[in-house]
Parts: C-alpha cells; sequence; structure tokens
C-alpha cells in the first residue's frame, strides 16, 4: 500500500514552546507561501491515486493544526470514500463539530492520531473529546511531547488516559532546551520511561502503539542516513500545502528535489527506490539497507 504523508494546513492554535515548526520557521515559511486550494481539486487528485495504485494510506497531519483547513469536514468525508486514513489533531475543534465530523466521515477508514498538549487545553477537555470519538467507533491513539519542564507529569498523565481506556504514547521532545539538544540529553532514566511507556502500551492496545518508531526518534540525531538506498518517493511521499510533493519531510522542509504536484493529471511516483542525501531521517524503517 503506498502512503502518503499530507501537510495540509499551515496555521495553529496552539503557540507550543516545544513546536519544531515553530522554532525553525517552517511554519512561518510555508504559511507565506501557503495558497489553499479548493476540496473538489483536492478529492479529483485523490481519486487519481486511487485509479493508479488502489486503496492508499493517508497521513493528515501539518506543520500546524489540519482541522482548520476550510471544508475539512467534507474532504475527510470524501477521502475516506477512497482510502485509509491518519488525522493527527490536538482535539482543540468544539464537540459540536465533532459530532458533526463522526456523523459524515465512516469510523472504519479513519484512525484519530490525537496530540495532547497541556499548555493549550485542559486535560479534562481533551479526554472528553477523545472519549466521544472513541465512543463513536474510531480507533483514537494520544499523543503528549516529553518537553522537559513537564516530565514529571508523565505518570499522572499516563493514569489519566488509561482510566478512560484512552491508548497513551510519548513523543520525544526534538528541539533546544537550556542550551542542550534533545532527544540526546535526555537522562538514562527519561528515555527509559518514554521507551518502557510505548512498549507497555503495545501489550495493552497492541501493534498500534509503536516503540519502533520511539526509539528510532530517540537515537535520530546519532544515525545519519545519507548515501543510503530509501523506499520514500516511491513507497512513501511527502506533500506540502502547496501541493509539491517531496520523497520525504526532510526533502520538503528543505526545499530540494520535488517530486512534482499531486495535482498535475501526469504525476506518478518513482518505480524504484533512490539515495538519500539527507543527515537526519524520521523514517528509518523505509531504509532498504
Amino acid at each position: 500500500m503506498k502512503e502518503f504523508l499530507w501537510s495540509l494546513e499551515s496555521r495553529c492554535t496552539n503557540d507550543c514552546p516545544y513546536c519544531a515548526y515553530r522554532l525553525n520557521g517552517v511554519r512561518e515559511k510555508l504559511s507565506a507561501a501557503h495558497v489553499r486550494r479548493p476540496v473538489p481539486a483536492w478529492l479529483k487528485a485523490w481519486e487519481r491515486m486511487r485509479s493508479l495504485y488502489g486503496g492508499c494510506l493517508i497521513h493528515i497531519t501539518g506543520v500546524g493544526e489540519p482541522t482548520l483547513f476550510p471544508g475539512f469536514i467534507e474532504l475527510a468525508a470524501g477521502l475516506a470514500s477512497l482510502h485509509s486514513m491518519n488525522i493527527d489533531t490536538n482535539l482543540s475543534w468544539s464537540l459540536e463539530e465533532l459530532a458533526r465530523f463522526a456523523k459524515a466521515v465512516p469510523a472504519q477508514n479513519v484512525r484519530m492520531e490525537t496530540s495532547f498538549h497541556p499548555l493549550s487545553m485542559e486535560l479534562s477537555s481533551f479526554l472528553e473529546k477523545a472519549v466521544f470519538l472513541k465512543e463513536r467507533g474510531f480507533a483514537c491513539q494520544c499523543r503528549w511531547v516529553a518537553y522537559p519542564p513537564i516530565m514529571d507529569r508523565l505518570p499522572e498523565y499516563r493514569a489519566r488516559f488509561q482510566e478512560r481506556g484512552l491508548l497513551f504514547t510519548v513523543t520525544p521532545f526534538m528541539g533546544e532546551f537550556q542550551n542542550s539538544r534533545y532527544p540526546d540529553a535526555y537522562g538514562e532514566e527519561q528515555r527509559r520511561d518514554i521507551l518502557r511507556v510505548c512498549r507497555e502500551e503495545r501489550l495493552r492496545h497492541g501493534t498500534a502503539a509503536n516503540p519502533e518508531l520511539i526509539e528510532h526518534l530517540c537515537r535520530v540525531h546519532q544515525e545519519a542516513p545519507t548515501g543510503r538506498l530509501c523506499r520514500s518517493g516511491c513507497e512513501y511521499a511527502f506533500i506540502l500545502p502547496d501541493a509539491s510533493v517531496h520523497r520525504c519531510q526532510q526533502y520538503g522542509f528543505c526545499g530540494w528535489e520535488r517530486l512534482g504536484s499531486i495535482l498535475d493529471e501526469d504525476f506518478r511516483l518513482p518505480l524504484e527506490p533512490s539515495v538519500c542525501r539527507s543527515p537526519l531521517c524520521g523514517s528509518e524503517f523505509r531504509w532498504c539497507s
């Protein structure tokens, strides 16, 4: 199955101090160049992807909050009839909007990848919305960033999510804090805590908890992909808000080689893996060797 990571929206409801997109200027850069296309234009492109590759897996995310995209519910409903989706959201939308979403979008084709940001939302409100989605049949994973100043809240937060029967995973912080670069700067005990939670959640919830990915993110600066043959580009691709397609996030955010525009009638993914030139990677599992 072909996979696409689609950065749909450049705006965000939050201003988290640990947001890499805000800190490295990516959000500001993409917002300045963002030209929004209407929903029918996107659906036409995704209909063509289905005709080429069959049903795909689309990870709908953003350097901001994707549900801010005008017509998001209409878009999600159309996509769910064509492909499977993971939707990354901070659940900043209202319960009324969630109810409209749940009524319009078939739950069997959608996984909600929710992210809890305690500096922007009360935990009780977040849990209410996550449980609302779960009760309506949506697979719902809840993530929390292990930002150093709030790392000690991990046991408390995890217990609250467990009480509601929700999958809770921890994402390593990636950035600088007090002149230290993370995730490298985590202590051994902190690193063990992050990985232990993800491994234990796999036992409770199955493969949805992905400790292998978290292990990779914890060592993201330690092994460069430069020169490696990688399936990114032929089996997986990254789409920016302007519809340009790149082999992965690193290529897209750096403005490296484009594969084309997904809106173009002649767009195709390359047939073969190719060598990577990036010093960093978030997709180690796509390496060929």
